[in-house]
């Protein structure tokens, strides 16, 4: 039987086509490599200057991404002035970027730009439109002191608080209510009496969240406060118990509601993971505003 003739030259073509396919690996740009994304943290209240924090995700085999911030841009489009770019610029004491001129306007809508110019990273955005200031009043006309004894033997100050917010001069949906005496005394929410089902004690931060669709007919919130460490309301310089009650777009009141959910269950092995809430396209983080008001209680 004749063996079938193959021509020289093809099998040298034949056998320089493997040597080239076992030496050469495919070719991939650096930056695709990465399955990273930017982040930005942006909470701007009305009428103050702000900084804003930005990064990327980062996980145990992947560190966060250095940012040349010589590079970096991070600006705030300002629609009521020609959409004119509010450029914030790193300051290296805060480890953030800042603006030392530019306040957000109630009712305003803004847009947020994050380019950290490095390949493979798009440029992420977020918008939000600045909430209106709600009235709230104290449902009585000072709040009474009680001292009780915690487990490690402090005293420490528990009060009782009526309030009303005025829901109907709003546009907004939400709010976060923040108490306190002074800086150096924060308090924290012992028991939510009324409405409880509109209401949702932060666990990674002070105050509660306050959704409005939630709340009953009669807006009256009862809680009870109590302080963190000892209190002798002759100590204390203002004896006036003080709230502030931001008026907060649903972005913020989504992203610390989760926040707060991830806080509450990372205390368990067999709990279920809760979803960062973002509102930034391209990447992750928050772009939010609030409006505040604040009043105070006479402390007896």
């Amino acid at each position: 039987m004749t063996k079938p003739y193959i021509p020289y030259n093809l099998l040298l073509l034949g056998l320089c086509i493997c040597l080239f396919n076992s030496c050469v690996e495919e070719y991939l740009p650096e930056g695709s490599l990465s399955n990273q994304k930017l982040v930005a943290f942006a909470e701007l209240e009305s009428g103050e200057l702000s900084t804003i924090r930005v990064g990327s995700t980062f996980s145990a085999t992947q560190s966060e991404v250095d940012l040349d911030h010589n590079l970096t841009i991070v600006k705030i489009i300002n629609f009521e002035n020609n959409n004119k770019p509010e450029e914030y610029r790193y300051d290296a004491n805060i480890d953030a970027y800042r603006n030392i001129t530019f306040r957000p306007n109630e009712g305003a809508i803004y847009e947020l730009h994050f380019d950290a110019n490095i390949e493979g990273f798009k440029v992420i955005t977020g918008r939000t439109q600045v909430p209106y200031k709600t009235e709230f009043d104290f449902l009585q006309s000072e709040v009474q002191t009680e001292i009780v004894t915690n487990e490690v033997g402090e005293d420490i100050g528990v009060f009782e608080v009526r309030m009303k917010i005025d829901v109907d001069k709003t546009e907004t949906g939400y709010f976060h209510l923040i108490p306190k005496i002074d800086e150096e005394n924060t308090l924290y929410f012992d028991e939510v009496i009324t409405n409880k089902n509109a209401v949702h004690v932060l666990q990674h931060r002070d105050g509660i969240l306050i959704d409005k669709s939630k709340l009953e007919d009669a807006t009256d919130l009862r809680f009870k406060l109590k302080t963190f460490a000892s209190f002798d309301v002759s100590e204390v310089e203002s004896s006036y118990l003080k709230c502030d009650l931001r008026s907060i777009t649903e972005e913020y009141y989504e992203y610390h509601l989760a926040t707060s959910r991830q806080s509450s269950t990372n205390a368990g092995p067999y709990t279920l993971p809760v979803t960062t809430y973002t509102n930034m396209a391209n990447g992750y983080g928050i772009f939010a505003t609030f409006s505040t008001v604040t009043d105070s209680l006479l402390i007896e």
